[in-house]
């Protein structure tokens, strides 16, 4: 049963993105191992979304996947590159399973996109030490200090994650070119590891967590 479970979601993260202009971004994301999302079926956008989220980030609750059993885990990620074109299209895209509809991404798909995968050693936290993620901070910047880095926030929502028991919110942010910046954060699991995926419109340039080993 577990294997068919991890199985399943390794297909969800293998097909997230693969809408994006018709192009099939696959990067090995069949060895990753995130749990089963559990009971929560908690919805929200909006103000209520955001709200939900600043709590979140300003407790002291921590993910609960993966365990602190094993406090450095090796992570593995994806980092592809696209080119970026002043004739951007509204297009539908995928990421986790959440549908993120008529972001102007402004991809060349007639270019490709170069995908490489990093592994780097992430100690987990243990207190809800959120605020010492420099990632997670520039996530939240333009929520916690509207208007920081140029950044103005265009939606955000929350649904049930489909990688853990928590919540996954979508953050949408547009720069002062109007390039979409988005990040995807995952609430049940460990704050060192997220944000789990992010899309930089302006660089060219989409980052999403594929792996955690050890995986329990």
């Amino acid at each position: 049963m577990k294997s068919k479970l991890m199985n399943l979601l390794s297909c969800v993260l293998i097909l997230s993105f693969a809408a994006a202009c018709g192009k099939n971004s696959s990067n090995g994301s069949s060895a990753n191992n995130f749990l089963p999302s559990g009971s929560n079926t908690l919805q929200a956008s909006g103000d209520q979304a955001q709200a939900n989220l600043k709590a979140w980030y300003n407790s002291s609750s921590e993910g609960g996947y993966p365990s602190l059993a094993y406090p450095v885990r090796q992570v593995t990620r994806s980092t592809t590159t696209f080119s970026t074109s002043n004739n951007c299209n509204q297009q539908s895209l995928n990421a986790w399973g959440i549908n993120l509809l008529n972001l102007n991404l402004c991809l060349n798909a007639t270019s490709g996109g170069a995908t490489s995968n990093s592994t780097e050693n992430v100690t987990l936290s243990s207190t809800g030490s959120k605020l010492v993620n420099p990632k997670l901070a520039e996530a939240l910047a333009g929520i916690m200090s509207p208007g920081a880095g140029g950044l103005t926030l265009v939606n955000i929502s929350q649904q049930p994650s489909p990688a853990s028991s928590g919540s996954a919110f979508v953050i949408q942010y547009v720069d002062s070119a109007q390039k979409p910046h988005v990040f995807v954060i995952d609430s049940g699991i460990n704050s060192a590891l997220n944000p789990v995926h992010s899309i930089d419109g302006a660089a060219g340039k989409e980052v999403k967590l594929i792996s955690i080993y050890p995986s329990n």
